[in-house]
């Protein structure tokens, strides 16, 4: 019975270590995608190795909690609504994860270089106004002429 309760709780140790592994490098790499700075390739390539590494080891021990939990028996998972209920929401959560990763991501990258990109671009050649001694004797006269 010790060794049981001991093997349970590292396999619970495992998930929620996985789970803020996880959850920290997604926050970090969402945190620089909203800095100024430029994207660093290498640094999203790398928390999406960690991340999936995350996702298996959270599948891998979540597997084996439930296993303990139900002692194996499929019939006690069918019987548990909540237990149904966990199961439904991560392999939601998971066919999302493969979704944003493969399809989502892919899409909004192309819509940014085809469509934001080229905005960015017009907006800063037109560049900021101009003040000081160089500044138009007439109040308007450096704003783009529109016919």
């Amino acid at each position: 019975m010790q060794t049981f309760v001991v093997v349970r709780l590292l396999l619970l140790f495992a998930h929620v270590m996985a789970f803020a592994v996880a959850l920290g490098c997604v926050l970090r790499e969402d945190a620089k995608l909203l800095s100024p700075r430029p994207i660093d390739a290498e640094s999203l390539q790398s928390a999406a190795r960690l991340v999936r590494f995350a996702l298996i080891v959270l599948w891998a021990s979540g597997t084996a909690l439930l296993v303990f939990d139900t002692g194996g028996v499929l019939s006690r998972i069918a019987d548990n609504p909540k237990m149904l209920a966990k199961l439904t929401v991560v392999c939601v959560l998971t066919a999302n994860g493969v979704a944003l990763h493969r399809l989502a991501f892919a899409f909004a990258l192309a819509f940014a270089l085809l469509v934001v990109r080229p905005r960015v671009v017009r907006k800063l050649a037109l560049g900021p106004p101009r003040h000081g001694p160089h500044r138009s004797a007439r109040p308007g006269a450096d704003l783009p002429h529109l016919q």
